[in-house]
């Protein structure tokens, strides 16, 4: 009988138990990618309940940020000069690649 009890707390719990996988990906400019960075926020920037980052991109533009929170959030690169306008992205608890391209003023291109 404790087996049981104990198994279905635990399959109670178990929901809370999951994380979301790591966002990584890459950034591409038009020049030099030194000085940027990458953050995201859950479900955005102007509500958030979760944050991750800003996590410097390295000399490839490669990037990787580890979210707590599955579902709909919101990117953005960022330099110390200035931050781009974030975009939806999707966390879940796989792994998901997002590369982008960034104009000067740090902002998504298409």
């Amino acid at each position: 009988m404790k087996l049981y009890m104990l198994l279905i707390v635990f399959l109670l719990l178990s929901p809370a138990l999951a994380r979301a996988g790591a966002i990584y990906g890459t950034v591409r400019t038009g020049g030099s990618v030194m000085g940027i960075s990458v953050m995201v926020a859950c479900p955005s920037f102007s509500n958030p309940v979760e944050t991750a980052g800003p996590v410097p991109i390295d000399a490839r533009g490669s990037f990787t940020l580890h979210v707590q929170t599955n579902g709909r959030c919101q990117m953005r690169a960022q330099t110390t000069r200035s931050t781009g306008t974030p975009f939806t992205v999707f966390s879940s608890s796989n792994s998901l690649r997002y590369d982008f391209q960034v104009d000067p003023q740090m902002n998504r291109i298409p």
